[in-house]
């Protein structure tokens, strides 16, 4: 008698199960995927105007400008403007931290490449996608 090689039905049904129950504890994990990216995107962005904040305001220690209301300017590309060299990046300041236009924190952060800052964001406005940080608990 010829033996027969395979798998039951039992053995197909209880495979399936478990597949089943793999895929339903791991699809959520993998459901925020998206969000998450975005959220480390916009968490790098600000990590990045961190830090250019702080360079900018270290510039404006040196400079003598950290006091200043607002209106002065820092040179972001090396030393002052002198009678000898000129600065061909400037950067504008408030209190020695950049200003939020494109004078001041888009310049800073631009870094010879060309910025559009055209945009402006106001609360409740529908984009296509952001991070609030008021009401968020993640770092």
């Amino acid at each position: 008698m010829k033996r027969q090689s395979g798998f039951t039905l039992i053995e197909l049904v209880v495979v399936i199960v478990i597949l089943g129950i793999l895929a339903a504890t791991a699809a959520p994990k993998f459901m925020n995927l998206q969000s998450d990216a975005r959220i480390s995107a916009l968490n790098g962005l600000k990590a990045s105007v961190k830090s250019a904040s702080a360079m900018i305001y270290s510039k404006a220690i040196l400079a003598g400008k950290e006091k200043d209301a607002s209106g002065k300017k820092v040179c972001a590309n090396g030393p002052e403007s002198t009678a000898t060299s000129t600065c061909t990046d400037e950067i504008t300041i408030a209190y020695g931290y950049p200003t939020g236009d494109a004078a001041g924190i888009i310049a800073t952060l631009q870094d010879g490449a060309a910025a559009c800052a055209s945009f402006t964001c106001a609360e409740g406005t529908d984009y296509d996608w952001g991070y609030d940080t008021k009401d968020s608990v993640r770092e």
